[in-house]
């Protein structure tokens, strides 16, 4: 580039500049109106029109000031002008826009196309309420029709245009196929203007001016697996709609350009998509519109849900199963249940249609399933109420069969039929007051369950049954009084055949006592006991048959029969009963003694045993007048049963039996084989006097040394008493008389028995024993002394002094003080032998000494 050319464009970029920052003038309206007057006027007539020419104005003022801006710098100069010339030409060879034929099909586009939309809805509304599914697809039909109509009614008059021969004429043949290109483009220019007119018109649909042309979908709600829903779901409506949107943005796509027409080919269609920034739009406008216009229909379900969520939610089902398994009365039963069923009430009563400006709501599927859901749980309870009434309907019936069972039951004692007439009574009066109270209550029940509930053919049966049985009662009181009577009188028939048998049976238990005069055979004792205790059995059973006699004779209200004859049987057979029986114990009791153990035996007891059959026998004897003859039987007591060797059996020790064995000149002491009789058949009579001196005296040592462990053992439960002494901390003996008494007591004792010739085996002991009382009686004697002068000195000299002036005996002193007990007492004194004297020493010592300050 040379430098003057380069000198130029900089001159040119510099007055471009200053040109474009200069205002300009606009266009001049009268070249407007010019322009607009070339333009026929039915192409800027119909609605849109004003605002399309105002838009084309528009881009006419910005093209002007454009060309002024460019046209004010621009250099005129030869090198400009050749362009311009050939751009001029090469605009008239290649702009066909500007050919007739596109002016005829922008106005046969403008003619077919400025009133159409490709679905019109201005009479969807009048038609009803429709489901959005039919709506769409209807949709989709209507637009399918309108792309039909079009190309067949305005495409083929495209084509007959662009393919008439006085065009096919006036255009070189190489220039025809730029002439269809920009004849497509006009085309989809038209086509993509129709279809986002009629997307627009759509979305403009849903807007609060155009409520009344928007169509009218139909809405349900559903109750469906136990929840509450819409049919469809918000969801559902907003994607169905929007969809419509898309189907109506979809539409004229398949206009083929005219090439691929003219071809017959490969078929290609012309651009008629909407915009991205317009579908955008519409989709966001649409959303924004369905859930304004849903807002409606979600508040009157949500009215619903805060009304009847809880028949479905568990709680209404919770509190049934909790009312049931509870104990509540049966106007509480039907209290709730009436709440259930006004509640269906209540639901069926609620409007079954709810009318908003984008939506008619159906709400009878939900009121159906609400109502039914309230009316289950009315069900429920009314279930229970029926199967209480069965229940206690089966309850009264039972009562009443066992009225009947028990008046009807043919009583066997007296007992039963006095129980029967009292029952009969009783049911008769209070008895069937009482389940006609319950029947009054049932019959009410019945009342109220009837205009409720549906029963079936054995309820209803059940329920007659049951207000039936009073009047049914009647007869079987009246057949129950027959019953009565005929047992009142077979009882009293078998009330004097016992009275026969038990004379006849008293007048043979007289008879049988009267052959125990004759029972004198000693052999036959177990015998003669059985048939005394038979005779005592019979005359329990007479006695039991006396008292059943009298019972049902009061029962009957007779006069009560005695019988003293029993009480005369009863006195004289006792004797007898007596006898036998004593003289069979003696019998076993020798035969024990005779035939038994020798270690066995115990003299003291044996003496004691034969001295009290002897009394038994001697007042038995008296009592039967029969002196004689019981002496005879004493005189046949056996020889062993004295009472003088008796005592030395059991009390002999070991050296007794050695002394025995020496007088013998043979070992006697008994071992487990031993018995009685075997030492009676050793002829031992001869030395029975050495031998009652060895029992003697064994004897007197056992008595000796019993009456010594009684002593002993007496003191195991006496306790010194001692109690606090004013507030010194010292304790004081106190009541010790009877615990001194006791021990004069025992020491006299115990000197006798030191004086006892048979005391030699034990006279260690009793010594040990004696010289024990003697020093627990000096000790407390000494004690007493010590504790009276303390007592003396105490309110002027304390414990603590002593213990100050004498340590030692001071705690000598306490050590022996809390000693409670005899055994204790000892045991501590045992310490030490002159613990005693030293204690005395020093307290005599200490008294001196304050004898010496307090004469």
């Amino acid at each position: 580039m040379s430098s003057e050319e380069r000198r130029q464009r900089l001159n040119f970029s510099f007055l471009k500049q200053c040109v474009e920052r200069r205002p300009m003038v606009p266009i001049q309206q009268e070249c407007l109106d010019s322009i607009l007057s070339r333009v026929p006027l039915h192409l800027r007539q119909g609605p849109g029109r004003q605002e399309l020419v105002d838009l084309l104005c528009q881009e006419v003022r910005e093209e002007f000031r454009s060309s002024m801006v460019q046209h004010t710098v621009m250099e005129m100069s030869r090198l400009w002008h050749d362009s311009f010339v050939r751009n001029r030409k090469k605009i008239g060879e290649n702009l066909h826009i500007l050919q007739p034929v596109m002016r005829t099909i922008l106005d046969l586009c403008h003619t077919t196309f400025s009133g159409l939309l490709l679905i019109d809805f201005s009479n969807c509304r009048s038609k009803g309420p429709a489901e959005c599914e039919n709506l769409r697809n209807k949709m989709v039909v209507e637009c399918e029709r309108m792309e039909d109509k079009l190309l067949n009614t305005w495409f083929p008059k495209i084509i007959h245009l662009l393919t008439s021969k006085e065009l096919q004429q006036s255009i070189k043949p190489e220039k025809l196929d730029s002439l269809y290109n920009c004849a497509s483009t006009l085309i989809s220019n038209q086509l993509r203007d129709l279809v986002t007119r009629s997307v627009q018109d759509f979305v403009s649909l849903f807007q609060p001016e155009r409520a009344l042309e928007l169509p009218l979908f139909r809405m349900d709600l559903i109750f469906d697996h136990e929840k509450m829903e819409f049919y469809p779901t918000f969801e559902d409506l907003e994607l169905a709609v929007l969809d419509m949107m898309i189907q109506i943005s979809n539409t004229m796509q398949n206009v083929q350009t005219v090439q691929s027409w003219l071809a017959e080919g490969q078929k290609s269609c012309v651009d008629a998509k909407v915009a991205d920034h317009v579908l955008t739009w519409a989709q966001t406008s649409l959303r924004s519109a369905v859930r304004r216009g849903l807002e409606g229909p979600g508040q009157h379900f949500q009215s619903y849900a805060e009304r009847y969520d809880w028949l479905v939610d568990g709680r209404a089902e919770a509190r049934v199963q909790t009312f049931v398994g509870e104990e509540h009365s049966f106007d509480e039963y039907i209290e709730l249940e009436e709440e259930f069923r006004n509640l269906s009430r209540e639901i069926m009563s609620q409007p079954t249609v709810a009318h908003f400006p984008m939506v008619r709501l159906d709400c009878e599927e939900l009121k159906q399933g609400l109502a039914k859901k309230a009316m289950t749980f009315s069900e429920i309870l009314l279930e229970q109420l029926v199967i209480r009434q069965r229940r206690d309907n089966l309850q009264l019936c039972k009562e009443f069969e066992t009225i009947r069972d028990k008046v009807l039951r043919v009583p066997e004692t007296t007992e039963e039929m006095t129980a029967l007439v009292a029952f009969i009574t009783h049911s008769r009066t209070k008895g069937m007051e009482g389940l006609q109270v319950q029947l009054l209550e049932m019959h009410r029940r019945l009342n109220i369950l009837l205009d409720l509930h549906i029963f079936e053919p054995e309820d209803l049966d059940l329920n007659s049954t049951v207000l039936l049985w009073p009047r049914n009662m009647l007869p079987i009181f009246d057949e129950g009084d027959e019953v009565v009577l005929s047992a009142k009188s077979k009882g009293e028939e078998e009330l004097l055949m016992r009275r026969d048998r038990l004379a006849f049976e008293l007048e043979k238990l007289g008879h049988r006592l009267e052959e125990f005069a004759e029972c004198s055979e000693l052999e036959m004792m177990p015998q003669y006991v059985a048939d005394v205790k038979g005779v005592q059995k019979r005359i329990q059973e007479a006695e039991e048959a006396i008292g059943f006699i009298n019972k049902e004779e009061k029962l009957y209200e007779w006069d009560l029969t005695s019988y003293p004859v029993l009480d005369t049987i009863k006195e004289n057979v006792d004797p007898y009963h007596k006898l036998f029986g004593l003289v069979l114990k003696w019998q076993r009791t020798e035969k024990k003694w005779m035939d038994g153990s020798f270690q066995d035996l115990n003299g003291e007891t044996m003496e004691v045993e034969v001295d009290e059959f002897f009394r038994e026998v001697y007042k038995m004897l008296k009592s039967f007048k029969q002196k004689q003859k019981k002496a005879e039987q004493e005189a046949r007591l056996p020889p062993g049963s004295t009472t003088e060797d008796s005592p030395s059996v059991q009390i002999c020790s070991k050296r007794h039996w050695t002394e025995m064995s020496g007088i013998v000149g043979y070992d006697l002491t008994p071992d487990s084989g031993t018995t009685l009789r075997k030492l009676l058949k050793q002829n031992l009579f001869s030395y029975l006097e050495q031998f009652e001196a060895i029992s003697v005296a064994a004897s007197k040592e056992f008595s000796l040394e019993k009456a010594m462990q009684t002593m002993v053992e007496i003191w195991d439960d006496v306790a010194f008493n001692y109690n606090p002494y004013r507030e010194t901390g010292v304790s004081i003996l106190s009541s010790v008389d009877e615990i001194q008494t006791m021990l004069d007591d025992q020491i006299v004792k115990t000197q006798t028995m030191r004086g006892s010739p048979f005391i030699k085996p034990f006279e260690a002991q009793i010594r040990v024993w004696e010289e024990r009382l003697i020093r627990i009686q000096d000790t407390i004697d000494e004690w007493l002394k010590v504790q009276a002068q303390w007592l003396y000195l105490e309110p002027i000299f304390s414990s603590e002094d002593i213990m100050q002036q004498m340590p030692e005996e001071g705690r000598l002193f306490q050590t022996v003080l809390p000693a409670t007990s005899l055994p204790g007492l000892l045991e501590k004194l045992q310490d030490s032998n002159d613990l005693l004297d030293k204690i005395m020493k020093g307290l005599n010592a200490y008294l001196e000494k304050k004898r010496l300050f307090f004469p």
